[in-house]
């Protein structure tokens, strides 16, 4: 780091507790997520939608999110967003990218609406991507997620992923830079 004070991260000894915590958690059943809801691939239609359900979850981030440009020509581009509808809306979404020379994909952005967070639908979401993934000859997966967020860490250690390492203050969000755990798993 050119500024030694980035090298250090404000909640080390929270993350570090978080990924302790985690790594003893239940894996998580798909049938213990019952809910009226349908997972699909969004498309050039739902842009407004995505748009708006990351306007919520991000003030700022990194790259212009919530940006209906910026959405729009990432699916152009050849990323996907994988969502879950509820009642016609999108509630919840992963970003999904694909990489060039291996079967494999980067899953991150990662949003729940926040009325419905806490009832299993992140790994849900998360468990239906990997089946999509699996199904279209991705081989390896991975992700990175805030290290200080319990809630997501969970949502990947329930699943099986393998704990990678942190990033010290690798990203930018909500205008703080924030470290990010990695997460992986082979399809």
């Amino acid at each position: 780091f050119f500024d030694e004070e980035r090298a250090s991260c404000d909640h080390m000894d929270l993350s570090d507790g978080i990924i302790n915590e985690v790594q003893n958690v239940d894996s998580w059943e798909p049938g213990s997520f019952a809910q009226p809801v349908l997972f699909r691939k969004c498309n050039q239609s739902d842009v407004r939608a995505l748009s708006k359900l990351y306007q919520l979850a991000f003030s700022s981030y990194g790259s212009p999110i919530g940006d209906e440009n910026y959405i729009k020509n990432s699916i152009d581009s050849g990323v996907d967003y994988f969502c879950v509808e509820y009642m016609n809306a999108i509630v919840a979404c992963v970003r999904i990218e694909y990489e060039k020379d291996a079967p494999n994909a980067r899953l991150y952005d990662t949003v729940v609406l926040s009325q419905f967070r806490n009832e299993g639908i992140a790994s849900a979401l998360i468990f239906e991507a990997s089946k999509y993934l699996k199904n279209n000859d991705v081989q390896f997966i991975y992700s990175v997620c805030r290290a200080s967020s319990f809630a997501i860490n969970k949502v990947f250690a329930r699943l099986g992923f393998e704990y990678g390492g942190r990033l010290i203050n690798n990203n930018l969000v909500n205008n703080k830079l924030v470290s990010m755990n990695v997460w992986s798993q082979k399809l």
